[in-house]
């Protein structure tokens, strides 16, 4: 279940290799910006690698803000 601004739950029904392929391209995503930040190869994978909450979270905001997309 995602959750909108106010609370609610949605449901959507997204596949999971829909659901992994997206989990990836966020690590992707977010690698490039550590990198740019400065932060060292060693030091941007322990932090991707701690980082699967966040990425749920952007996940859930890109099917909540982009509804209309995941709609079948």
């Amino acid at each position: 279940a995602d959750h909108d601004l106010d609370g609610s739950s949605t449901f959507t029904a997204v596949s999971s290799s829909l659901l992994a392929a997206e989990k990836e391209e966020a690590k992707a995503v977010l690698s490039l910006f550590l990198r740019k930040l400065g932060l060292s190869y060693a030091t941007t994978a322990r932090t991707i690698n701690k980082s699967d909450c966040f990425i749920r979270h952007l996940i859930s905001r890109l099917h909540s803000v982009h509804k209309s997309r995941y709609l079948v």
